[in-house]
């Protein structure tokens, strides 16, 4: 199930949230629109039944500092929570691997192999070239990847033989204990 919406923020700011699935108790990822206050929220989702982690989209993010002070605020505040940061890296893969080094006590979660996904046929041509900064982010302990919307990238029908000796060289690097698994089928729905 996934759903998406808005909530009214702290202090007027957006904040995007989406239902990632019932793992358990429940899955809840919140994908946050930094802005000032987003320690009180982070505090606040901590006490959220069902609520396992935060999930920040850095295309959202204006800064592109690696020291960005609302970024940080996050990491460290999800760190103190006990709660893992999903971050959506999409063309802000060298900021967040930045990110993920000053803040070596959070758990970082690439989200979606790292590579920007179409939401519809056909991938694109050079989906995968962005493959070896991926990689480079296995040398960083804390942080692990999502294996979601794989399928998306291929250029030919399922099974999708065309992807799997790139993900291979995803599993090689990071290690399966630090690979994770997601579906993505509703955004991934066209190609399925």
């Amino acid at each position: 199930m996934m759903a998406e919406g808005q909530l009214a923020g702290i202090g007027g700011n957006r904040l995007w949230f989406g239902i990632a699935g019932v793992l358990g108790i429940g899955a809840l990822a919140i994908a946050l629109w930094l802005a000032a206050g987003v320690r009180s929220f982070v505090l606040t989702a901590q006490r959220a039944p069902g609520t396992v982690g935060v999930r920040i989209m850095m295309r959202e993010v204006k800064s592109t500092d690696a020291a960005d002070p609302g970024v940080t605020n996050v990491l460290k505040t999800a760190a103190k929570c006990g709660f893992p940061v999903n971050i959506l890296a999409w063309g802000r893969l060298e900021q967040t691997i930045a990110v993920a080094q000053r803040n070596p006590d959070t758990q970082v979660v690439i989200d979606h192999l790292g590579l920007e996904q179409p939401h519809a046929p056909p991938a694109p041509a050079n989906c995968w070239d962005n493959l070896p900064n991926v990689l480079s982010m296995a040398k960083s302990p804390n942080i692990a990847i999502k294996i979601s919307g794989a399928c998306t990238l291929s250029h030919l029908p399922f099974p999708y033989t065309d992807v799997w000796d790139h993900l291979a060289k995803m599993f090689d690097a990071f290690g399966l204990d630090r690979c994770l698994w997601g579906t993505d089928w509703t955004r991934a729905n066209d190609v399925l």
